[in-house]
């Protein structure tokens, strides 16, 4: 019907030209695109040089038709490598004002003013005009750039291109993909040959290139089948000199497979159920017989942290920040857990750079090991700081479909530190958008900003956790109640995780060292109000949110000897209730931060923070108790030394009840 309908149809020329000019400029936008999701992870220097390179070949080439495509996608490439990076963008800016300066300082302007201006006035006014555009140029553009564009424009529109991704990206893409495949049929003439039959495949590899599901080994060999049958049926029924009329069998499949798609996702992505298993299968779940030993070097909770904090800071100029990073500094060969802070200048005389720009005056490491107030400030400062409107707004035009994490200074092997803001994006799954680490944005001490995946920037600043701790959260959440449809639903194994709604708690997971490495801690008991035992240990990788999962042993043979001791264990929910049997003489005190403690062989045992609820130093942090997995008290520690002298003295006492309870021989 379509070849019936479209045969006889005959445009006017200058319809054809202007199509063709919008056609070019669409694929000129696209080509930048994609220069832009690939140029964010090279150096400044290689972009240039390829932007640079296309230019010079668009010169001397000016008479090829798809100059206005080129100059589109140069013209684009260049503005975003100006605007998603703020140093060159003021250097641009002043660089613009120097030139219009030179102009106007070298032009003869004694012909142009009436003769009674002497030539001293003249040289005094060009030199006026001269410096009134040095300045007033780079002031107005970088006045634009960070006062509308970064202030107000971009933080704006942020919100809505996030819920545009999750909600109406891919849909948004294919039918994109059927409009520009149904412009280059119409645009195909009869009996001629051409290379827009390309349109399918370009389209094809486009979505993939932003849609293609890295979580789902189904989802992503569906994607490229489809492209791959498109592109075939594209070339098979590509109008040639043979034919007689334009073919629209490749529009007619693309619509019908896109088609099916949107209402695919429309399905996938709304199904509260589904789109929670979609989210559970996106981490890799590996199941260990055996938990590593830990480095038990953290005590100090994290809310009582940022008053720690403030004991390092000794400028009075300043504020510290009331929220803390955990992070592993290895000193003299030993692991060490520091908590930290970031410092805020408080008026313009704190510091002259990070005042205007909303920046970072240095951060302070709280030693986590132990009561003992430890502080100390690392003088690195950064003009931009992750409050900034200009941090905010190059994050939106460089990741405009990402969210930022909370932010952490990282410190380089050689000691260079960086101000790290990870991000989470929302990727296609099965069908259904879900939340992911996509990586970290890092902003040097001189404002530069580069990209960087999960992975290398791991490797870059060591004993950092940059896995976002609510996603690891949702994830495990996911898992522990649609992870396996016929084990959680049929044989009822649903699990939750094993924390409160204190606020004072830490919630899970807990970034803990190891013999093996920094996992995330999170326990996961029986969900229900009228389960508590612990059924399962998850450790979480701080780079993949990959999860490694042991799972207690559980005893239903009606053994009632000790010989079953890390059996039926509570889970540390149930621990943290305890305070008032282990310390039974103490009022107005609670216990946070249940931290697992595993022994070198195998036994499960859990740190405590005991706060006093009505003392407001330090929210009232005082010692560590420690309970046996079981929730038997066993002592207070007050040092990493504590603990592991507990824990060698209870394990020798139980082998000691162990042997005399055996049958002699």
């Amino acid at each position: 019907m379509w070849n019936r309908l479209t045969e006889n149809i005959q445009l006017p020329k200058i319809t054809h030209r202007s199509i063709h000019f919008i056609q070019n400029m669409i694929v000129g936008a696209m080509l930048a695109i994609a220069f832009a999701f690939v140029s964010r992870f090279l150096h400044d220097a290689v972009n240039l040089l390829a932007l640079a390179s296309v230019a010079l070949w668009a010169v001397y080439h000016d008479d090829s038709e798809d100059i206005v495509a080129i100059l589109t996608a140069l013209a684009l490439s260049f503005a975003y490598l100006l605007l998603s990076q703020p140093m060159n963008f003021v250097a641009a800016s002043v660089a613009l004002g120097v030139y219009f300066s030179w102009l106007a300082f070298s032009r003869d302007l004694s012909e142009k003013l009436p003769p009674q201006i002497s030539l001293t006035q003249t040289c005094l006014l060009q030199a006026a005009l001269s410096l009134f555009l040095l300045l007033a140029i780079p002031a107005a553009l970088i006045g634009f750039y960070y006062e509308v564009l970064c202030s107000i424009v971009l933080p704006t529109i942020a919100p809505y291109l996030v819920w545009f991704n999750h909600h109406l990206g891919p849909p948004a893409g294919a039918l994109g993909a059927i409009i520009i495949v149904g412009l280059a049929s119409w645009r195909q003439e009869a009996d001629e040959e051409s290379w827009y039959w390309l349109a399918t495949p370009a389209m094809a590899v486009f979505f993939a290139f932003f849609f293609l599901p890295q979580h789902s080994t189904i989802g992503a060999i569906a994607v490229m089948t489809v492209g791959v049958v498109l592109s075939i049926v594209a070339f098979f029924y590509r109008p040639t000199w043979d034919t007689t009329r334009k073919s629209w069998r490749t529009l007619q499949a693309v619509t019908l497979t896109g088609t099916g798609f949107i209402a695919w996702f429309a399905i996938a992505n709304n199904w509260e159920w589904f789109h929670q298993y979609e989210a559970a299968q996106v981490i890799n779940i590996k199941v260990i017989p055996k938990l590593p030993a830990t480095i038990n070097n953290r005590l100090l909770p994290h809310i009582s942290a940022p008053d720690y904090c403030t004991q390092g800071n000794g400028r009075g100029t300043t504020i510290v920040s009331n929220f803390a990073r955990p992070m592993y500094i290895n000193l003299d060969g030993e692991l060490n857990f520091f908590w930290q802070c970031e410092r805020y200048p408080s008026r313009f005389a704190g510091h002259v750079l990070t005042w205007p720009g909303t920046g970072i005056e240095g951060v302070i490491m709280a030693d986590g090991g132990g009561p003992g107030q430890f502080a100390a400030p690392v003088k690195v400062n950064f003009p931009l700081g992750e409050e900034s409107p200009l941090i905010k707004g190059v994050f939106t035009l460089r990741h405009p479909w990402s969210e930022m994490d909370r932010p952490i200074i990282g410190r380089t092997d050689a000691g260079t530190y960086y101000l790290l803001i990870p991000y989470t994006s929302w990727g296609l799954q099965w069908g259904g958008m879900v939340r992911e680490f996509s990586g970290v944005m890092v902003v040097s001490k001189n404002g530069l900003i580069e990209d960087m995946t999960p992975q290398a920037a791991a490797r870059m600043f060591p004993g950092i956790p940059l896995y976002p701790t609510k996603l690891a959260r949702e994830y495990a959440r996911h898992w522990a109640s649609n992870g396996d449809i016929y084990e959680k639903e049929w044989q009822g194994n649903v699990l939750e995780l094993s924390d409160r709604d204190d606020p004072d708690d830490t919630h899970y997971p807990t970034w803990q060292a190891f013999k093996d490495g920094v996992w995330g801690v999170i326990p996961f008991e029986t969900k229900g109000d009228h389960q508590t035992q612990l059924r399962a240990i998850g450790l979480v990788d701080p780079v993949t949110g990959d999860m490694k999962v042991y799972f207690p042993e559980t005893s239903e043979s009606g053994d009632l000897t000790r010989a079953a001791e890390q059996k039926n264990l509570p889970g540390p929910k149930q621990i943290l209730s305890m305070v008032s049997r282990s310390h039974p003489g103490m009022n107005a005190v609670k216990l946070v931060d249940g931290l697992l403690i595993v022994s070198e062989s195998g036994q499960i045992y859990w740190n405590t923070a005991l706060l006093q609820t009505n003392v407001q130093l330090n929210h009232g942090y005082a010692f560590n108790p420690i309970y046996d997995g079981h929730g038997v008290f066993l002592g207070d520690a007050r040092s990493r030394q504590d603990i592991d002298r507990i824990i060698t003295q209870h394990e020798k006492e139980v082998a000691e009840a162990a042997k005399q309870r055996s049958p002699k021989k």
